[in-house]
């Protein structure tokens, strides 16, 4: 399956702008465990960088679509993997994905 950035953020980074509150979003970071669903994010704009878990759930963006699509891949892929840690970079256009195990093993890493 190939993944691009172009393909990718049209159908996410305007729900993460939106559910940050953030129009001027530069970059997005988060980490996302599939086991038990905990999340964190980490946005950056004009106004700095800060931590949030506002209106956006890493869990709903990667069970729908193309989510889901990525998740079935990364299974198949990159087996036992527990924790995706991700920077989604609007400003240069890249996505970057680390999958981790559950003892916190750097299974790989992804860059669209």
């Amino acid at each position: 399956m190939s993944f691009t950035y172009r393909i990718i953020a049209p159908l996410i980074v305007p729900k993460l702008k939106k559910g940050c509150n953030s129009p001027d979003m530069k970059s997005f970071m988060f980490g996302w465990n599939k086991v038990t669903g905990e999340q964190t994010i980490e946005i950056t704009d004009p106004e700095g960088t800060r931590n949030t878990n506002n209106n956006v759930s890493i869990s709903e963006i990667l069970s729908e679509g193309v989510g889901g699509r990525l998740i079935h891949f990364l299974d198949e892929t990159y087996k036992g993997w527990e924790t995706m840690y991700g920077i989604i970079n609007i400003e240069n256009k890249s996505i970057t994905l680390i999958f981790k195990d559950n003892g916190n093993n750097t299974l790989g890493i992804r860059t669209y």
